[in-house]
């Protein structure tokens, strides 16, 4: 998010990080009747004036969602910015 702050001027950045879901074959993947390819794992909204905030919540795991699956392959360093 650091690096899409300092290659523009917008003023916010949407993350999600997405797993594949298992379907089975000849199920409908497009369309008005197509099933989920994937689940919202980790999902996060940063503010470019509020950047030092969403560090922190980071840093703290605060007032974050992860998907619980997610949340146990990530082990000990989950939510460590870089």
């Amino acid at each position: 998010m650091e690096l899409a702050f300092a290659a523009s001027d917008v003023e916010e950045v949407d993350l999600v990080v997405q797993l594949p879901l298992g379907v089975g074959k000849g199920v409908v993947v497009s369309g008005d009747q197509a099933r989920s390819t994937t689940r919202n794992a980790f999902p996060i909204t940063g503010l470019r004036k509020r950047r030092s905030d969403l560090r922190s919540r980071l840093v703290k795991r605060r007032d974050l969602f992860f998907q619980e699956s997610f949340r146990g392959r990530l082990g000990a360093k989950a939510a460590t910015p870089r």
